[in-house]
This record gives C-alpha cells, structure tokens and sequence, in this order.
C-alpha cells in the first residue's frame, strides 16, 4: 500500500536525509508492530547499502537512558510491602497486600508520567484558600475538581470508611518518598520513575545522553514525560514529528473525540508531512456495519471475509482486527486451510488444554483438606485429554473408586495400586509445591497427546514457576502460602500468549487494536465494535480519586475513550474497503450494543459520501428433524419375556410397567437394552439415596420382630433406645452413601438427624396405630399372571406388610412428595398422566398380587415421612372414595392392568415415544430419543 503513512514517512525521511545521516538517526515508534512494517516500506526505496537508522520504542528509548534496572512487579510490590507496614503499622501479610501493591504502583506510575508533585497531590488541605496559594498554576476547573473532593469528604467524615481512607491517605506521599528512596539504594525503579528521573536529568544539565536525530512517528496520547522529551529535543533541534491524523477530526467544527490529543500536538509539534495528505476521509469509502447474532458468530463471517482477499495472500493490504481477542480462538479455528494469514496477538494461554490441566492441579492443592482432595478436582485432572494414554486405565479405575464409595473429599489410600503418573502428592509447603509444579509440567510436557503448541504452553507454564522459585530464593520474598502461589500463576499465565509462527508481512493480518496503531490496510474486518469492547469501559482500580485525577491532569475514562476514538478512525482512515461487525446478542444489561463510533459513521454529515450500509445478518436455522423412534418387537424381546418364567429369580416389577406406560421407548432402552446410567458422586444426598437410608434403617427396626404382634409397649421400647436408632441409621448411610458417619462432613450430620426424626415420628405414628401383626418388613411378592398372552410373574418389594383385625395392609413410606388421589382407574392408566400417577399404581399393583396370592381384600396406607408428625397417613383416594378395601376397584383395575401387560407383550405392537411432553423433562434417556429437544 503505497500512499500508507508509513510509507509516506519513510519516502519523505529518505528523499530528506543522505545515506551518511541515516546512521545518526533514531527512529522511535509506539510499538515494535510497527518497525517490521516501516522496514519493509524503507527497504524498497533504498538503492544502494546503507546503514540503516537505529529503531526502537518510546518505552525502550527511556529505559536506555537509565541506569537503572526494572525488576519484575513482585519484586517491586515486595519493597513497597515492607514501606507500607513501616508507615501504616499494618500486621497484613505480603499475600493479602499483593492487590493493594499493584493498585499503588501503578498510582505511582502515573505519578511520575505525568510529572505531578506528590507533595501537593497527598496534601490535606482544609480550606479553599490553600487551593488558592498552593495550586496556583493549575487552571480555575482543575482547582474545583480538587475542592470537590475535599468538600465531598469533609461531609460526614466522621463515618468509619472515610477515616480509613484518610487514615492510608495522610501516609501515602511518606510511603512514595521512602519507596522511591528504597528503590535507589538497591540502583532498582519502576518504569515511570524510570521516566521522571530521565527528565529531570535533562532539565537540571540541560543536556541529553545522545546527539542523534530522533525521529517520532506514530503517536497520539502522550503523557507529561513524553511531552517534556519532545519539547527538550525539538529546542536542540534534536526532533522531527511524524504524526499521523485526518483533518475530519483535527479540524472538526466540534470537538472530535479523535483529535483530543493530536490537534493540540500538531501546533506545538510541527509535522513533517504536509497536511494536504491527511484528508483520506474526503475520499470514497465502501463501508458496510453488520449486526451479527452471537459474538462468536463474527468468526464465521470473518473466516468467511478472509477467503475473499485472494490479492492480500501474498501482500500486506488486509487486515483483521479484534476488538474483543478473546475471539482469537474460535476464529484460529474458523479460518480455511488455503488462507495465507499472520497473526499478531499470539495464541492466549488460557484457552489451551496445558492451562486447563495446570489450573485443575493448582486447584487441586488450594481446595485441598487435611490432605484429602476434593472429588470434582481429581475428575478434572483425570479427565484431561494430556494426560499420557499409559495413565488412562488407572485414572478410570480411579474415578470409578471416587463414585462407588462417594468420596466427595478423596484421601491418599484411593490411590493405592494406581498409576497415575505423579499428580496427586500431599504437598504442604510453598518450596515443596513449587518443586512439585516443576516437575509435573516437565512430565506433562512428555505425553504422548500433547502436541507443539501445548509443549510452547507448558514451557511458558515452567518458566513463570522458575521465575517465582528465582524471586522467592533471590529477594527473600516470604511466600507462605500454596493459595498465594496459585493466584500468582492463574494471574501471570491468564493473560498472557504463546507467539504463533507466521509470516508478519504475508497475507491477512490478525492483530488487535493497540497493533494497529501507525498501520494502514487498504480492505479492513474490525470485530466486535461493542461498547465495552471499542472503547474499553475500565481503566483499573486506582486510589486516587477521579476528581484529584481530573484536577491533576491525570487519565481517567474520558481520556481512553478519546484514545480509542483516535485509534478507530486513524484504522479506517486510509482503508477503501471497510466491513465492522458487532454482536447483537441479548446479555444482563439488554440487547447487545453497537459501539458509539459506528453510530457517529452513520450519522457524520460530512461522510454521507461514502457508500455506508448497515444491516442485521439473519442466519437461516434448519429446524431440527424429528424423525419418531419406534422399535420392533424382535426376538431379543422374547428372550427378555422367557426371564420373567420363573419367579424365584425374575419377576417384572411395579416400576418397570409404570415405565412402560408413561413411555414404551424407555421401557425399551432401560430393560431391554440395559443401557446403564453413567455413575455420578453426589455431595449430598438425592432424593431417592435419601429415601433408601431411611427405608433400610426403619427395616433393620422392625425385621428381626418379623411374625410376632407389634404392641404399644413394644414401640414405646424401641423409641426410647436412642443408642439402637441410631446404629441403624449409621450402618444404613455407609451402605447406601458409601461414607463413613465419622467422617468431617456436615452434610453427615444434617443427614442423621433429620432420618432420626423421621424414624422417631414414625414409630410415634406406629405407636397410635398398635397392636398389629407384623408379616414382613422389606416383604418380597410375586405373582404369576395367568390370563395374558404370555404368562409371566410381577413382583417386587413391599416397604412393609402388616396384618390389622385380619385385613393385609401394604404400608408405603413416602419421602419425596407424591399424589395419594387419582381421579378414576381409567384416569390412573392413561399415558397423558401415567407419571404423575405412577407411585399409586405402583401400590396398587403390590395390592393386586396380595390379593391374587393370598385370596385377600387388602388395603394400601401411605406414610408420607415429611408430614407423619402430624399424623398423615393416607388411604389411597379414588375418585371421591377413600379404597378400605381393593375389592371396590378390584374387577375394573384387573381389566386395564391386564390390558397394559397384553400390550407390552403383543409382538405386533413395537415400543414408541410417548406423547406426554412432561414425560421427557428428566428422561435419563432423552439425549438418545431428542422428543424434548
């Protein structure tokens, strides 16, 4: 792209200077992106060997000049913590300080960038009148914005929160001052001071460390530092200015968010280059904005737009860029095989399986109790696809273990036997943990599943440990916890990228915004241009207020905003073929938004111009087939039918026709097929495991009194037996939860005492009801059906099955919360309700074989656990009568029930999906049979 500013500056500085000056130039760029583009521009206009200027970035210029040496952040935080507590008197420890630290440096970064006087900033002024002397050299609105402050905290500045401020607020220019101090005993700073010191040595010599010609190019926002640079250098004729803008906003009949910066910079930088180039946006544009459903949908459309720019495969004329990069994934693996592209984001660690695996360890360890792992961390790490394929049987085996015996919390012993490769130790110190981390990356890093950007991930993973062992063993830092380590290396490795080979000036190039800056593109995707995302919405936590901020000069939002607003028409100025996207995808706050610069395209009179068309994508949705499963009857049904022959070892049991009624499907794929349920660990009992506790404890009560009258004495002795109780209750939630009553979780206790008190109201009730004689507790009936198509038994297990003035009577616990009334037997069997009524048909069919096996008119009692203090016991209501008696509904049941089993075993009717919608909402099986979906 010929006409790009780069190219411009690069033409102008070489038609300008001879070859011999070129050596003594130094060319300073707002990043490093753009030196690779402005060599390639200068290297084709160069025809003879030349030495080449030297290139470098505004952040290195200043760290060049300095002696002294920018340590890593923790290093400085450290220095800054022991400052804090000697001013403050704080008893903090280093890990609980580490967020304040950052929030201070960086206040104290932009201290020293924009040369204020820390003396006047954190002074307390109590009255108008000492903004008046002290603040003399400020303007009228920075001095408001600094009283505002005052009088808003002088307002109820008795409350705790406001003398808590004032309290850190009165120390902070002693901590500044002694920081700094430290900092210059050991030669260290941080890169504002850095900054400051670099001017100040150049107002009190009035000399500079270089008589080169430095040449800026590129930028917009300065801070204090940067102006103080240029205006020392342009005085010694020093300096040249390459700045690059668009008259649309330098020169707006308004104040243009765009030219905030530059208009003024212009004046008092003159540019090198005429302003006749800089009136691209007088020139005709094809711009198109398009709402996109969903944000990752925008990398389809991109992947899509990218394989249009045949031209840019073998130049440097189109470019992608990201507003949001965390679309950088999904679009890496949208983009076609034959695209030519360059990538300048790097690849971000956190979306990598390394960085999934690593945090589900740090985890691992941070959530872990007295050296027991929490179940659903070693899953994660069990289930990552890194792990060497040699570890894949134990590590099955191994939550296989976890589930059948319920460990939420998971001790060392699970392990026994297991080759799990070295990713479960009980560590309990930081140098231990630290040792520990090195060497499962290292071990990870040889799996055979792991491929070269995972190994570049692990590598970067190690190099962050190394860094924290180096740190901690150097500077002494006491790290004393495992919890800190982990937040350090989740912070550190969340942001950061593993960089992607690529060609950086071949084919399309993906960047983010900031690499665009001094870049030009003549086609042009810019993704996500969302509020919240172009302009970003935050600029960080800081301590100092926003109106001392604005008083003082210092960034705040207004000042990102017009930044970015720079940064976007700067992108589009001098591209011809221009397509943004943003999502429209509903979130919390409403519909998604468009950014405020598309709305200014759309609505600038003085671009009507250009061909801008906007308008919402619609993706067409293929609505999903439903093709209706049915299942013939084959010979492997049959085979399922010879089984139910015999009744000593199978009998068809209630809940098995209940499922076959509410829907024939599942019947089909739960016991004909026997497709099995994966195991799940709950952490807390479901309702069903609730109920098995209870129902296997009220048996071990009453099974060994089996054949013998139960008295009033009797129950009033076994409720006064706590100690008896209770062992039930115990053995009962180790059989069925598989854990241990000793073992340190409150849901345990919770559990027996609430089963406690449902066994005492039980027998409470029991009490009432006595004497009668106990049959069976836990009762198995079966009973062969003589009168169908093929004979086979029903049967199961009765909760428990008395005898009252010689009448059967089927008692049913009830511990969830089930209907006791249907309104009619047709009712009970029809397949539109059949889930609703299938705990009464349940009974009812328990109530048909005692009555066919034992010439009976038995009666079903429902005891519903959660309400039986209050003494609910129910009979089974159908219709407007209470059932004393099956005989009231015997002949009519027997007809519809003997009709259900008819069907199920008619060869000529297959197995269907039910029509009940309400059936299907917790199908186990819905995922297979898609009706719901």
């Amino acid at each position: 792209m010929n006409n790009s500013f780069l190219y411009i500056c690069a033409e102008d500085m070489y038609a300008k200077y001879s070859s011999d000056d070129f050596a003594k130039m130094t060319l300073v760029f707002p990043n490093k992106r753009a030196i690779t583009f402005f060599k390639k521009h200068f290297s084709t206009l160069i025809q003879k060997p030349v030495f080449l200027p030297h290139f470098t970035t505004i952040k290195d210029l200043f760290s060049g000049m300095s002696s002294a040496f920018v340590p890593e952040q923790i290093v400085l935080i450290y220095i800054l913590y022991d400052v804090y507590k000697k001013h403050t008197g704080s008893s903090e420890d280093f890990d609980s300080f580490y967020a304040w630290g950052e929030m201070l440096l960086r206040d104290f970064h932009d201290i020293d960038t924009y040369l204020i006087s820390a003396d006047l900033l954190f002074t307390n002024i109590s009255s108008l009148k000492s903004y008046e002397h002290s603040f003399a050299f400020l303007s009228e609105e920075q001095i408001q914005h600094i009283s505002r402050f005052w009088d808003v905290l002088a307002i109820e500045s008795s409350s705790e929160a406001k003398q808590s401020f004032l309290d850190i607020w009165n120390v902070l220019l002693d901590i500044y001052t002694d920081f700094k101090a430290e900092l210059r005993k050991k030669s260290y700073a941080y890169q504002g001071m850095v900054a400051r010191d670099i001017i100040e040595e150049c107002k009190k010599t009035g000399d500079f460390v270089s008589d080169k010609t430095f040449c800026f190019i590129g930028f917009n926002a300065l801070n204090e530092c940067e102006k103080e640079l240029f205006s020392f250098l342009k005085n010694r004729s020093q300096a040249r200015f390459y700045w690059d803008y668009d008259v649309l906003y330098t020169q707006s009949n308004y104040a243009h968010e765009a030219g905030y910066f530059i208009a003024q910079y212009l004046s008092d930088y003159p540019n090198e280059i005429p302003e006749s180039y800089f009136n691209s946006f007088s020139k005709p544009k094809k711009i198109c904005i398009r709402a996109v459903p969903q944000a990752i949908t925008q990398t389809k459309v991109c992947s899509s737009w990218m394989s249009s720019q045949k031209d840019a495969s073998h130049e440097i004329d189109a470019a992608v860029v990201l507003a949001d990069e965390q679309l950088i994934t999904p679009l890496l693996s949208s983009i076609p095989d034959e695209v030519t592209y360059n990538i300048s984001l790097g690849y971000p660690i956190r979306s990598t399986q390394a960085y999934t695996l690593f945090v589900a360890v740090l985890d691992l360890y941070t959530h872990m109790k007295q050296s027991v792992w929490y179940y659903k961390d070693v899953f994660r790490i069990c289930e990552s696809p890194l792990i060497d394929s040699r570890h894949t049987h134990s590590l099955h085996k191994l939550k296989k273990k976890v589930v059948e015996k319920n460990a939420v919390y998971v001790s060392s012993r699970v392990l026994d036997g297991l080759d799990v490769g070295g990713y479960f130790e009980t560590n309990q110190d930081v140098d231990s943990f630290l040792d520990f981390l090195e060497r499962i990356v290292l071990y990870t890093s040889q799996s055979d599943n792991c491929n070269d950007i995972e190994q570049s991930v692990l590598y970067a993973i190690y190099k962050e440990i190394k860094q924290i062992v180096f740190l901690k063993q150097e500077y002494a830092i006491p790290i004393s916890s495992i919890r800190f380590v982990a937040n350090m290396l989740t912070k550190s490795l969340s942001s950061a990228m593993v960089p992607i080979e690529g060609e950086p000036l071949q084919g399309v190039q993906i960047m983010g915004v900031l690499e665009t800056r001094a870049l030009d593109f003549s086609s042009l995707m810019v993704v996500s241009v969302n509020e919240g995302a172009f302009p970003k919405n935050s600029v960080g936590s800081s301590f100092i207020p926003y109106s001392l901020r604005t008083g003082f000069g210092m960034p705040t939002i207004k000042e990102q905003t017009a930044i970015y607003s720079y940064y976007f028409y700067r992108l589009l100025q001098r591209a011809q073929d221009i397509t943004i996207l943003y999502s429209a995808q509903t979130d919390d706050f409403g519909k998604g938004e468009m950014s405020r610069y598309i709305l200014q395209l759309m609505y600038n009179t003085e671009l009507a111009h250009n061909a801008i068309s906007h308008y919402i994508d619609s993706f067409s949705v293929l609505p999903l087939q439903k093709n209706e499963i049915i299942i013939p009857k084959t010979d492997e049904f049959f085979e399922f039918l010879d089984r139910y022959k015999e009744g000593e070892k199978h009998s068809l049991s209630p809940s098995a026709i209940t499922t076959y009624l509410s829907c024939p499907l599942k019947f089909y794929f739960k016991y004909i097929r026997r497709i099995a349920l994966p195991d799940e660990l709950s952490e807390l009992p479901d309702e069903r495991q609730f109920g098995n506790v209870f129902h296997k404890a009220i048996e071990e009560i009453y099974k060994a009194d089996v054949g013998t009258e139960i008295s009033p004495e009797w129950v009033r002795e076994i409720m006064s037996d706590t100690d008896f109780i209770m062992k039930q209750i115990d053995a009962s939630i180790q059989e069925e939860l598989k854990v241990s009553v000793s073992d340190d979780i409150g849901a345990i206790s919770l559990i027996r005492s609430t089963i406690q008190t449902y066994i005492r109201n039980t027998l409470q009730f029991d009490l009432h009801r006595a004497p009668f004689f106990l049959v069976g507790a836990e009762e198995k009936v079966a009973h062969q059906l003589q009168h169908v198509t093929h004979p086979i038994y029903i049967g199961g297990t009765i909760d428990r099955l008395e005898k009252v003035y010689n009448q059967f009577v089927i008692i049913d616990y009830k511990t969830g919360s089930v209907k006791d009334s249907v309104s009619s037997i047709d009712n009970l069997f029809s397949r539109d309700s059949s889930k609703d009524n299938s705990a009464i048909l349940q009974s009812l069919i328990y109530c048909y074989i005692i009555a066919k096996e034992h010439d009976a008119d038995p009666t079903i009692l429902l005891y519903f656990i959660r309400q039986i203090h209050s003494g609910s016991g129910a009979y089974i209501r159908i219709g407007k009568d209470e059932m004393h008696r099956f005989s009231q509904f015997y002949a009519e049941f027997e007809e519809s029930f003997l009709a259900v089993i008819d069907e199920l075993c008619d060869a000529e009717v297959p197995f269907f999906q039910t029509q009940d919608e309400k059936a299907c909402q917790m199908c186990d099986f819905s995922k297979i049979c898609k009706k719901n979906l």
